[in-house]
């Protein structure tokens, strides 16, 4: 079974009054519990697995602006305020098996630009407020 979820925009006559588009919103489910086994509702995301050939892929992309700019992608873990850590951030591709290729690459580049510097691509490292640790460190870039 497959599940379709479609938003109709609004096409409105004047070119002043154009209307904006509709928004999506996908959040797992809260949980209201008192106990440490009370977590909140997961997202999974999954392309679909073949035998034969490739399996399907994921594309999250912003939305892209005729006379202004493209939307932003975010992807970040929250905020914690309790005793807990932040959750991780992972990056990673899939191993390959059977010796007939490599693994995935990991590609992390900048637009190109016309008439204006590109975009930077920057490493940083989390701070500390505690007087006795050091903040995260860069492990290492080959």
């Amino acid at each position: 079974m497959q599940l379709k979820i479609i938003l109709f925009t609004i096409f409105c006559v004047f070119i002043l009054a154009g209307g904006d588009g509709g928004d999506i919103d996908l959040k797992g489910g809260e949980a209201k519990g008192e106990s440490d086994s009370d977590n909140g509702g997961s997202i999974s995301l999954m392309g679909g697995t073949s035998y034969t050939g490739y399996s399907g892929s994921i594309h999250i992309s912003s939305g892209s602006s005729t006379l202004s700019s493209s939307g932003s992608v975010v992807i970040q873990t929250s905020d914690v305020s309790g005793e807990g850590v932040s959750g991780e951030l992972i990056l990673s591709t899939g191993m390959s098996n059977g010796g007939r290729g490599p693994s995935g690459s990991i590609l992390i580049e900048t637009g190109q630009s016309e008439g204006a510097p590109a975009g930077k691509i920057s490493l940083v490292s989390g701070e500390t407020s505690q007087d006795d640790h050091h903040g995260g460190s860069i492990v290492s870039i080959r």
